[in-house]
């Protein structure tokens, strides 16, 4: 029922401005066959990101995704920045969809270019809604989306945020046919350099994957601990400007400032 030219002209207004794919990987010199997948572990402080996203009237989700467009700015020097965000492809319209069985999810690509000298909480409550309308097109497929970018067969970006709010350990053992599970361990793999996904449920864990041929290790530590700092400091308030919000610690800034005098 969905009209496509409303979603093209959607995608194509979305992408008509970013002139050149996001790309966070560096060139690496390992063989395709030596690469491997490697993890780094985020717990994060829950109820403090919870309690500042219920103060500016945003999800978790769209939280995360505010520090990890600041990081791709800073990181590639780039105005307007894109990263993937996996959907369910479930859309609540649909009667019946959440019993549906079948794998659904699309990945979106998430278009931002926020300006320093704007406010945090005014940028997140764009954000929120700019999430909003990306669900009205989730249908449209990636490939679909990169043709009309004019990049067919390219990549936009190289990494992916993937938010998973659901607790799929909790409902396992609590299975009302009798059934329980332990010892549960999600593998998760994408063909993208690097994965940020989510696990929001009684705590807050990030684990960000990256493929060491791609991405050094250094590079994945680095983006880790600053993707933390990044997140603590935006939940001081909403009233910072984006330029004042700091990717080291007060330690790290001054090692930093010390080394560059």
């Amino acid at each position: 029922a969905r009209d496509p030219a409303t979603a093209e002209s959607f995608w194509r207004d979305q992408l008509c401005q970013l002139s050149e794919p996001t790309r966070l990987a560096d060139s690496r010199c390992l063989a395709p066959d030596q690469a491997t997948l490697a993890d780094i572990v985020m717990n994060l402080d829950h109820d403090q990101l919870a309690a500042f996203a219920r103060q500016q009237q945003v999800t978790l989700n769209t939280l995360i995704q505010a520090a990890w467009t600041l990081i791709l700015q800073r990181y590639t020097g780039q105005r307007r920045v894109a990263f993937g965000a996996t959907v369910s492809g479930r859309p609540a319209s649909v009667p019946g969809m959440d019993r549906q069985i079948g794998l659904f999810i699309n990945t979106l690509p998430v278009v931002e270019a926020p300006a320093p000298e704007q406010r945090l909480g005014d940028w997140l409550a764009e954000l929120q809604a700019h999430n909003l309308a990306l669900r009205e097109h989730e249908h449209t497929p990636l490939y679909q989306i990169q043709q009309y970018a004019g990049q067919s067969g390219r990549e936009l970006f190289d990494s992916l945020l993937v938010f998973e709010n659901f607790p799929v350990d909790d409902a396992l053992r609590s299975d009302a046919s009798g059934v329980r599970a332990s010892n549960l361990q999600v593998s998760e793999q994408t063909h993208y350099p690097l994965s940020l996904a989510v696990e929001a449920g009684q705590g807050l864990v990030l684990h960000l994957h990256y493929r060491n041929d791609q991405v050094s290790p250094s590079r994945a530590e680095a983006l880790a601990g600053q993707l933390e700092c990044l997140l603590s400091a935006m939940a001081r308030g909403g009233d910072q400007r984006l330029s004042d919000l700091p990717l080291l610690t007060d330690r790290e800034q001054q090692v930093w400032n010390d080394w560059n005098t």
